[in-house]
């Protein structure tokens, strides 16, 4: 029950975000219409993101804005914070929130309007309580809405820097769901 209203709320807070900040553009055109036009080369992303943090059931938002270096690489920098919610009230505790900025190189291959991907990076997470260097690995894939617009579904497992084994207990697994603006 837990998860659920916390991704449910994530995905409300997504949908929020993308409606103030690209309001004017989701409406425009059907989808036939906008992979029938020429698009030039969009070399620029950016994201919106919601989900879970399965390992302490908390709720996530995120940012992300990246450079596609080449057909198959790209390079991001994120933003993600979580909450937690105390028992059944929706408000959250200090303790349960982080923040967490890091940057990715994404590994991806185009299939048609499927692109899966792959990634890696490092950052820095930061708690009321404490700041420590983490290390990211995930993979994920995106789908092609319009040429400019993607869903991007992905998997990251963060790991603290002190941790003394990957996939030790003090990790997180992040499930998002995004969308993704080319520009």
């Amino acid at each position: 029950m837990k998860i659920a209203r916390n991704a449910i709320a994530s995905l409300v807070a997504l949908g929020s975000m993308a409606t103030v900040a690209f309001g004017a553009d989701l409406g425009r055109g059907s989808i036939k219409d906008d992979f029938d036009a020429p698009v030039e080369n969009k070399l620029f992303y950016g994201s919106l993101s919601g989900g879970i943090d399965s390992s302490d059931r908390s709720g996530i938002a995120g940012l992300a804005i990246g450079y596609q270096l080449n057909k198959f690489l790209a390079v991001e920098l994120t933003y993600d914070h979580a909450f937690g919610f105390d028992g059944d009230n929706v408000v959250s505790t200090l303790v349960d929130q982080y923040d967490q900025f890091g940057i990715n190189a994404v590994l991806g291959y185009d299939i048609g309007r499927l692109t899966p991907y792959i990634l890696a990076g490092v950052g820095y997470q930061w708690t009321i309580l404490d700041r420590e260097v983490i290390y990211v690995l995930g993979g994920g894939v995106k789908l092609d809405l319009t040429p400019t617009k993607q869903l991007d579904l992905r998997f990251r497992h963060i790991e603290k820097q002190d941790a003394a084994a990957f996939f030790a207990d003090d990790s997180s697994n992040l499930l998002t769901a995004g969308l993704t603006f080319k520009f």
